[in-house]
């Protein structure tokens, strides 16, 4: 949907909210270019589909460098005994991940990840679609409802989104920006049992967002004009401290809001 205003984007998220009341939780995603698709940062590095063991193996093949270099253990298992605990640990309703830990640190440190970022809040997301500084004529912010109707089955083999939540140990960034992960996956069932899936394909979001229904992973795009820019981030720091130190807490990004502030 397209609105003209961020006090338009206020009234339409409330909307929203009472909408999806009885929901869990909201999650929101800003993107500072309107003609982006919902691409994880792995479908922008690579045109190879790969399923959830690719991924797995490759990761794995950088653990003792990574390890090396940081001095850190992750005490990552065998990848055998992930793909056991993938197997038997997870349901109809939650993947079970032992390598999430390590993948958030790789997804806040640059490597090219499965993982899609959401918040819980929907100011930082709005923050992240309007500080691009790319010249793009409007923006977008996304909600995302896993359980519109509070229900959600993952017992057929079509396109799903599992979403993970913050509580886990990541970097700062993490907890700076309340954020959230999903990861779309297509399941190929390996067993006569119908709840059996033992094969995951690495899909993208938009498989979701295409044919979004108010049953569940239901995903609504809001446009706004980049011209509210500066009104908005203006509003965001003044208001709710939202701003690229608060969000980031690091000496570049004290430099960056101090320019945005100064000259901008």
């Amino acid at each position: 949907m397209m609105i003209e205003s961020w006090e338009e984007f206020n009234s339409k998220l409330d909307e929203i909210k009472s909408t999806y009341i009885e929901c869990d939780k909201i999650l929101y995603r800003g993107q500072p270019d309107s003609e982006y698709q919902l691409k994880t940062t792995l479908e922008r590095y690579t045109k190879s589909e790969m399923n959830l063991e690719n991924y797995i193996d490759i990761t794995l093949n950088c653990i003792n460098q990574i390890e090396s270099f940081t001095n850190r253990n992750f005490n990552l298992p065998k990848k055998e005994t992930i793909i056991n605990e993938i197997n038997s640990d997870s349901n109809s309703f939650a993947l079970h991940l032992p390598l999430y830990e390590y993948w958030i640190y790789l997804r806040h440190h640059g490597f090219p990840s499965p993982f899609l970022d959401w918040t819980s809040s929907p100011n930082i997301a709005a923050f992240f679609a309007f500080s691009g500084q790319n010249q793009t004529k409007r923006c977008s912010i996304y909600a995302y409802i896993e359980r519109p109707k509070c229900v959600k089955t993952h017992l057929d083999p079509g396109p799903k989104i599992w979403t993970f939540g913050p509580k886990t140990r990541a970097h700062k960034r993490h907890y700076l920006q309340k954020s959230w992960y999903t990861m779309a996956l297509k399941a190929v069932r390996v067993s006569p049992d119908k709840s059996e899936y033992h094969d995951h394909r690495i899909i993208s979001h938009n498989e979701i967002l295409d044919h979004s229904n108010d049953e569940q992973d239901l995903i609504i795009e809001i446009s706004l004009p980049k011209e509210e820019s500066s009104k908005v981030l203006k509003c965001l720091d003044e208001q709710c401290n939202i701003n690229y130190f608060s969000l980031f807490h690091s000496e570049e990004y004290l430099l960056k809001d101090l320019a945005f502030k100064e000259i901008w």
